[in-house]
């Protein structure tokens, strides 16, 4: 893992001087990064491919750091080891960035504590890098009950290189109707096999939930997307099925797939794979118990792959088409 240290120090500091004074940390650093030394006049020699840090090596060097405000990585992680006055220098630049609207943070303290640190935010440098590309599709709208759940698409665009698209559910009929009932027999059997018990769902509305998965699932081949929220009750109406079977099993194939429309929770779906490696599903908070320290979480679907055994149910609010209990 490269570690590259954007250098600010005083013209009135000599460089060998600056590193010497600086050995213990550098040396602890070069343990477990290969230390790469960036003079600030070279900043722009850097990507945002690279992984860098602001080391504030003396201080009087707030006003060189802000001369290069539009260069410095977001966030500026300032590392201080408080020689040569950098405590000081790096809580005035902070200030100065946060007040302009950029996130900071200051790295100083217990050498170990700040290696462990630096783990974290390359892990979640990492992350962002494996965000942007992605493709959201929007398949419907959000059910109007999400009165905070908005989107600004083209901000996601800016900052994230995420890239939300809207899809018609007319798109979605048009599969589904597509889809035989012979071309999901076996895949319903096998799925129906390995359940703990059938509930309330009928053989039908298995089929309907399974063609409608198909059908989705070209939508996602098409449209290359990596992640994808659907109106569920809206198709009810045209299918007489819901979408809770279809995104368990996208979940299932690696495709983060959420309810509702909700913009913002698939957004944090696609942000916790990033992070974690591991798929997640919406869910409702439904009981906090802050004497256990307990939360309830509660929703109609479930990725299978999730649970240690599932039942099939039918949906909870419309009681029709397939839920999955896990």
């Amino acid at each position: 893992m490269v570690l590259n240290l954007i250098t600010f120090a005083s013209l009135l500091h000599k460089q060998a001087s600056i590193l010497g004074s600086h050995e213990l940390i550098l040396n602890e650093l070069e343990k477990y990064f290969t230390v790469n030394i960036v003079e600030y006049q070279n900043i722009n020699k850097l990507t945002k491919d690279d992984f860098s840090l602001l080391f504030i090596a003396t201080g009087g060097v707030e006003r060189l750091v802000i001369q290069h405000f539009e260069s410095l990585p977001r966030p500026a992680i300032l590392l201080a080891d408080g020689m040569q006055n950098s405590l000081a220098a790096a809580l005035e630049i902070s200030s100065w960035l946060r007040g302009r609207g950029m996130k900071s943070e200051i790295l100083h303290g217990e050498l170990p504590e700040i290696i462990k640190r630096i783990f974290v935010l390359h892990s979640n440098f990492k992350a962002q890098q494996a965000l942007s590309g992605s493709r959201i599709g929007v398949i419907g709208s959000p059910s109007s009950w999400l009165v905070a759940s908005n989107v600004d698409y083209l901000l996601s665009k800016r900052r994230w290189g995420i890239e939300y698209t809207d899809i018609s559910l007319e798109r979605v009929y048009e599969y589904y109707n597509q889809v035989t009932d012979d071309e999901v027999g076996e895949a319903c059997a096998a799925f129906a096999g390995k359940a703990l018990a059938c509930r309330e769902a009928t053989p039908e509305d298995l089929i309907k939930a399974m063609r409608l998965y198909r059908a989705i699932k070209r939508i996602v081949g098409e449209e290359k997307l990596s992640a994808l929220t659907l109106s569920c009750f809206k198709l009810i109406e045209q299918t007489g099925t819901t979408g809770c079977l279809a995104l368990s099993l996208l979940n299932d194939d690696g495709i983060i797939a959420g309810c509702e429309g909700d913009l913002q929770s698939i957004f944090t779906q696609l942000a916790v794979k990033v992070l974690t490696g591991k798929a997640s599903f919406m869910a409702n908070p439904s009981m906090i118990n802050a004497r256990t320290n307990e939360i309830v979480l509660a929703h109609c679907t479930v990725g299978i792959a999730q649970t240690e055994q599932y039942i099939i149910r039918n949906h909870f609010e419309t009681e029709m088409g397939i839920g999955i209990q896990g």
